[in-house]
């Protein structure tokens, strides 16, 4: 962390390392992996809503967020099993970020 009001943002990462804890994050809510530290309990109070994840439809889970500088965009599928990562520019127009979301969202679900 890099800022004294860390809470609301300033995670510092990239999307290389985004992504692989992205897909931690995806595996741990399907039970777990037996390369993580958490156990299945502890990815099951981590999903739960009021902590980080925002559920934008009965089956997609994800974060929607950002600070000065960026906007992130993790979401996926839990039935498909599927989801993205999304780092980009804030600034960016807020019609912009949702067409983004939305093209994402179809390429994952034309994947199966």
């Amino acid at each position: 962390w890099q800022s004294l009001t860390y809470p609301d943002g300033f995670f510092v990462t990239s999307v290389s390392d985004f992504s692989k804890y992205w897909q931690a994050m995806m595996q741990g809510y399907f039970g777990g992996s037996s390369l993580s530290i958490l156990t299945a309990e502890s990815f099951q109070v981590m999903f739960e809503q009021e902590y980080f994840w925002d559920e934008f439809s009965s089956t997609q889970i994800g974060h929607a967020g950002g600070d000065v500088g960026v906007e992130t965009l993790a979401w996926f599928d839990t039935g498909l099993r599927k989801g993205f990562v999304c780092l980009i520019n804030s600034g960016t127009a807020p019609s912009l970020i949702d067409d983004i979301k939305n093209l994402l969202e179809n390429y994952v679900r034309d994947q199966n």
